[in-house]
């Protein structure tokens, strides 16, 4: 579960943002395990550079043992999540820049500031291993699952709530109403369709269909011939059930040759002419919180002096293995919506130096640590800086180390708190939650939309620094009023430029993951984590690459019908002719 401030709404907390703090506090678990902006040595030859010769292939990937579900709206898990993205699809698609772009929806448009979207599907879609297409109803149907309460702990039920209705206008077209007037609505209509008639046998619309399934051997999906872009060249994929965190183990002993892994180790698997490993951006990030409730952090002087002080670059060396992005915003770098003349903050100690002294810290005694004369009193500039202590991995700990150490040169203390984050005990979470701290290393994954109210706004459930800011909360509403592209990049930039001067937080570094993959697969350039199989049409190999063994199981369990026993009952709008 997100952690969230104990005293703001639950609905909130879980909103959007999608902040899985246990994701994120899995990256404290997993702190350095992920890499930066993809890396061009050697340079594999991808789908997009050209397809030359290709050849029959079986695509091997792995997949946790025993997964909870198939059922695409309930699966929590990443990589059976982006398995089921190759079998159902969403009206619109995330590009690898979070841009949205059609997928089953071909237009939309508002004339109304956007309270109401017009979306047209696309026609002759049709459900795997039948003649029907897809209808509005489907979309109706399919909305009306997520608010049903079996299915509020879908990672999509926070983005239905966003949309107050969908009503069909006729077979092909729909009016979604946003609860609130914006884009909100419309980024909301990222989550898989499915279809009342189809949903028990596995049917979506995607490039591939599910052959067989088993949650303790693995899944066999098969290109769908009847998709409405064209059949992939792939014929085949296999996931093989895998203990977690053992791709690479698995690619090691060619049992997978295509293992997506956020191990700091996948480099060294790179062999040319065998092995390729192409590194994909994510939405993991590394912040340090900044307490603004502490009198020490009130003044933005200070807080600027803390960023200009870090030596980022050295961090990531020393703790990440250099598979860290440096930024200053909250954003991905690969970001249709993130300024690169944004990175502000380098390294700069006599600049740090000069803020303090301009916010009347001066080493008074000459000990190294800067002090304020109050009544004749000398007050140290000491901070507290809380970390998660992680039995199996202190690379977090490391880093604290670090920054510690950096902002001990220009004359400010700080503590370290290491707090537990392991099994049942977690310190660390309610010292977070609390406020106990004065910095605070934490990760977070950050939303794929551009709403950061959860993480900046006042009464942000994410808001874990306390920081209030009338302006900034304005800002945020027009930025989540915008009804097109260019207005909405335009406020944006304007959230982005407050949230440099005043430093809610400071933000550290994005993550990205490697993928490693047999060298005769040629996949496609425009894949990241969270859309690993982008392009899957376009993907081929150009050797023979069929010895893989079957999964030794046929059939496909049937999954159970949704309850909808909790919604109010309501006859469903039938599209009109």
């Amino acid at each position: 579960m997100p952690l969230k401030k104990s005293d703001r709404p639950k609905r909130a907390a879980k909103a959007c943002l999608l902040f899985a703090l246990c994701a994120a506090l899995l990256l404290c678990a997993a702190c350095g395990q992920e890499m930066p902006a993809p890396s061009a040595s050697p340079t594999p030859v991808l789908a997009d550079e050209g397809e030359s010769s290709m050849a029959e292939g079986v695509l091997v990937t792995a997949i946790p043992a025993n997964y909870s579900t198939l059922d695409p709206l309930l699966a929590d898990n990443r990589e059976v999540q982006s398995l089921l993205s190759l079998v159902y699809e969403p009206l619109l698609a995330y590009d690898n820049t979070s841009r949205l772009t059609a997928a089953l929806a071909e237009t939309w448009s508002t004339t109304d500031g956007g309270v109401t979207w017009t979306v047209n599907l696309r026609r002759n879609v049709r459900w795997h291993g039948s003649e029907d297409t897809l209808s509005a109803n489907d979309v109706i149907y399919t909305y009306r699952v997520l608010q049903a309460e079996a299915y509020a702990g879908s990672v999509y039920a926070a983005q239905a709530e966003k949309i107050a209705s969908i009503e069909a206008v006729d077979e092909y077209t729909l009016i979604v109403t946003g609860k609130d007037a914006g884009m909100s609505a419309l980024y909301a209509l990222t989550f898989p369709i499915v279809s009342r008639e189809h949903f028990t046998q596995n049917a979506g619309t995607g490039p591939y269909s599910i052959a067989a399934a088993d949650d303790e051997v693995g899944v066999e999906l098969t290109a769908n011939p009847n998709w409405w872009k064209r059949t992939p060249y792939i014929q085949t994929i296999r996931a093989v059930c895998m203990e977690e965190g053992s791709a690479l183990s698995l690619y090691g002993i060619r049992e997978v040759n295509f293992a997506p892994t956020n191990s700091v180790t996948a480099s060294t698997y790179r062999e040319e002419g065998v092995t390729n490993v192409y590194e994909v951006n994510t939405q993991h990030c590394e912040m340090m919180f900044l307490n603004h409730n502490s009198w020490r952090l009130s003044d933005s002087k200070v807080r600027q002096a803390i960023a200009y002080a870090l030596d980022r670059p050295e961090i990531i060396s020393q703790c990440y293995y250099n598979h860290m992005a440096v930024t200053d915003l909250p954003v991905p770098p690969d970001s249709w919506l993130y300024d690169s003349q944004s990175l502000v903050y380098d390294t700069n100690t006599e600049r740090a130096e000069q803020l303090l002294e301009e916010a009347g810290w001066i080493d008074y005694d000459g000990d190294g640590v800067r002090e304020q004369r109050q009544n004749d009193t000398l007050i140290e500039l000491s901070l507290t800086l809380l970390v998660n202590d992680t039995p199996d991995d202190l690379t977090r700990r490391d880093a604290a180390a670090l920054i510690q150490e950096q902002l001990g040169a220009v004359g400010i203390r700080v503590d370290v708190t290491a707090a537990a984050w392991s099994g049942e005990t977690n310190a660390y979470a309610t010292a977070l939650e609390a406020g106990g701290f004065d910095l605070a290393l934490v990760g977070m994954q950050m939303p794929r939309s551009y709403d950061l109210t959860e993480l900046l706004g006042t009464e942000g459930a994410y808001n874990y620094g306390n920081y209030s800011s009338e302006r900034m909360d304005e800002l945020l509403r027009r930025a989540n009023s915008a009804s097109s592209e260019s207005e909405l990049q335009e406020r944006v930039a304007a959230v982005y430029e407050l949230f440099l001067e005043e430093l809610p937080f400071v933000q550290l570094y994005f993550r990205t993951y490697s993928v490693v993959y047999s060298a005769e697969l040629v996949p496609s350039t425009n894949i990241r984590y969270t859309e690993l199989y982008n392009s899957i049409e376009r993907w081929y190999f150009v050797e023979e690459s069929t010895d893989w063994p079957d999964l030794g199981i046929s059939g496909v369990p049937a999954l159970p019908a949704p309850d909808l026993s909790s919604l109010t009952a309501s006859p469903e709008p039938e599209p009109q002719e």
